[in-house]
């Protein structure tokens, strides 16, 4: 049951101290149930309140230079993404944007996410386009 997953995620990420290793990713799990318990019930107060923060946590939690950095910045912006479609606030566009650019920048030339980080910037700089329709976008995408 997905609301047991959520609470018992809950309960975990109470129970973990920041400093431990398994917490971003812990986080990060938590944000995936109440996403999909968000897309389920559509209930606002998940996606405001708890996935954004719990991403965001995840990210501020690991350390600069972890190899999981970059992955859950890209979480990050494609979640930020998604909350623009869905509520339509150009704020949440334009911090889509950096964080994805900065996983973009985070990632080596040749890692297996470089092209998938790329294609999701693209995606933002695309909606930003369409948006806004500035051609600088359009050309960075």
């Amino acid at each position: 049951d997905l609301n047991k997953s959520v609470l018992k995620l809950q309960e975990a990420v109470q129970l973990i101290p920041n400093g431990h290793s398994g917490k971003p990713s812990l986080l990060s799990n938590l944000r995936n149930s109440l996403l999909r318990q968000f897309e389920r019930l559509g209930e606002l107060t998940d996606l405001n309140e708890s996935i954004i923060k719990k991403q965001e946590a995840a990210v501020q939690l690991t350390p600069n230079g972890h190899s999981n950095k970059p992955s859950l910045l890209g979480n990050l912006g494609t979640l930020l993404l998604r909350w623009f479609e869905w509520l339509g606030e150009v704020t949440d566009l334009n911090e889509s944007i950096l964080k994805l650019q900065e996983t973009v920048q985070l990632t080596p030339d040749g890692h297996s996410d470089k092209l998938s980080q790329l294609s999701n910037l693209g995606n933002s700089l695309l909606r930003r386009f369409e948006y806004g329709k500035s051609v600088v976008d359009l050309e960075n995408a």
